[in-house]
């Protein structure tokens, strides 16, 4: 601020307001300006105002430059201080993703080796099923053919039983005396006795689903004919066969004995010589009754409509006689 001086006329504030107004018409201040602006005044009057004002000019510009300079100064350090400590943050968020980083990349290679451990895995069970597979599809063709095999063996037996029922048929003869005898013993029972017997083997075939035929039910063409080799077998009054025919019913024998082991499931239906044949239809048949009697459970009542029944034959007089003498003779067979 300028000080007040008594210079003659002329003060150091016209002087100092002199060379304001000087400067802000472009003008730099001199003695000579001031004195031509003033219109007054010598130059030792001029000179040591003018000098002061200068002075007082230097401090005013001087004192805003360092205060720009400290704040400048400060905001710099201000904004280091940040810097750093976002770099501080930074580091530390780094690291934790780095960590997160090497996690996620152990899990990666655990899971890719368990991953390929199971596939490997499955690719051995996989090749395994289909070893497997292929052996069981091989088996199965096996099989069809072995069944194809058994089919064409059955349907040969079915051709063999239905020629020997066939000759049976036609070689049919007279009852002997034993079957005459045991044919009237039939008539004269009483029929309540007949009808007790039909419906004992009626509660045995509800009880038991399937048990009471041991043998599947065969179809309409194969029962009619086993019916009607039920009710014709060559006999003589003897109960032998006639004269000249043995060697053909020893092979009929042979051919249903072996038909009712097949029937029978691998029963044994060999010859069976601890009872006389009746006939040479008891000698035919008697190979399966006998599958039947050892197929028939302990302690169940057996009666002769029971064992036709099983034995898929008609309840007609001839084989009710024979089945008779079989449910009678039942232990002698069995032995």
């Amino acid at each position: 601020m300028a000080s007040t001086l008594h210079l003659g006329a002329l003060k150091e504030e016209d002087i100092w307001a002199a060379c304001d107004s000087l400067v802000s018409r472009g003008r730099k201040p001199t003695q000579a300006a001031v004195r031509e602006f003033l219109g007054k005044g010598s130059y030792s009057t001029i000179g040591p105002a003018l000098r002061s004002w200068q002075e007082h000019q230097l401090f005013i510009l001087r004192t805003p430059r360092d205060q720009a300079a400290k704040a400048v100064h400060d905001m710099a350090q201000e904004f280091c201080r940040n810097l750093m400590d976002r770099l501080t943050v930074w580091q530390k968020e780094q690291e934790v993703f780095e960590k997160q980083c090497d996690l996620g990349r152990q899990v990666a290679e655990e899971l890719h080796e368990t991953s390929a451990a199971r596939a490997e895995t499955l690719e051995r069970n996989l090749q395994k099923l289909e070893a497997d597979l292929a052996r069981m599809e091989q088996e199965r063709n096996q099989a069809l053919e072995r069944c194809a095999v058994l089919l064409d063996q059955l349907r040969q037996l079915q051709q063999e039983r239905d020629s020997l029922v066939q000759r049976l048929e036609e070689q049919d003869g007279p009852l002997p005396a034993e079957q005459s005898a045991a044919r009237q013993e039939a008539q004269a029972r009483d029929p309540m006795e007949e009808a007790a017997d039909r419906e004992q083997t009626q509660e045995g075939t509800d009880e038991v689903p399937g048990q009471g035929a041991f043998e599947p039910e065969p179809a309409r063409e194969d029962e009619e004919e086993a019916e009607q080799s039920a009710e014709s077998v060559p006999c003589g009054d003897d109960g032998s066969a006639p004269e000249g025919s043995g060697t053909e019913f020893a092979a009929a024998e042979e051919a249903c004995a072996d038909e009712a082991a097949a029937l029978a499931d691998g029963a044994d239906a060999g010859p069976v010589l601890s009872l006389p044949y009746l006939n040479d239809k008891d000698r035919a048949l008697r190979p399966m009754a006998l599958a039947q009697l050892r197929k028939w459970p302990d302690g169940k009542k057996l009666t002769a409509n029971k064992l036709l029944k099983a034995m898929d034959m008609k309840s007609n007089e001839n084989n009710v006689t024979l089945a008779r003498y079989w449910c009678d003779h039942a232990d002698e067979l069995r032995d």
